[in-house]
């Protein structure tokens, strides 16, 4: 989310030498996820749940969101909720979703939900700088911390490796 925004809305002539892609854009942060202490965090269980979810996509839409971008996926939990909570956003303003990341040994085609789950939904997969599939190999002596599924079903890729943005 955070590096996302600063690829999306970084200011121009910040003193920074970054000039996000739409620097006019005004950004909404919405937190629909649980809060952990720093020293607890379990990324493998730190899942928000579908109620937490829903209530984030229905601030973003009452906020008049034009665009809803979201760096996450969820391969375990109550798709229902989701899912009626979309259908109405859907409706309102364009919703994106990454891929899902990937680690070595898993299947790297098959997309996360909810990027997998309705059509009007705009998926984004990662690839290299040189337009190749993103893995977790080492690219120019540089390892990529997880890979990025990919696959038919992406509606658009982008260079997912080596982005300067506010966030790094």
């Amino acid at each position: 989310g955070t590096n996302s925004a600063g690829v999306i809305a970084a200011i121009q002539d910040n003193g920074i030498g970054l000039t996000g892609v739409a620097p006019e854009s005004d950004l909404i942060s919405i937190a629909c996820g649980i809060q952990v202490n720093e020293n607890t965090w379990n990324k493998e269980t730190a899942y928000a749940t579908s109620g937490q979810i829903s209530v984030g996509f229905t601030k973003a839409s009452a906020k008049g969101a034009d665009v809803i971008n979201c760096a996450w996926s969820c391969p375990t939990i109550n798709t229902g909720v989701i899912d009626s909570v979309l259908n109405i956003v859907l409706d309102k303003c364009v919703v994106v979703f990454a891929a899902g990341n990937c680690k070595e040994g898993n299947s790297n085609k098959d997309l996360l939900y909810p990027a997998n789950s309705n059509p009007r939904i705009l998926t984004v997969g990662g690839i290299t700088n040189y337009g190749t599939h993103l893995t977790n190999d080492k690219i120019l002596g540089y390892y990529s911390f997880v890979g990025s599924r990919y696959g038919a079903a992406l509606d658009v890729v982008a260079p997912a490796m080596l982005i300067r943005t506010t966030g790094n």
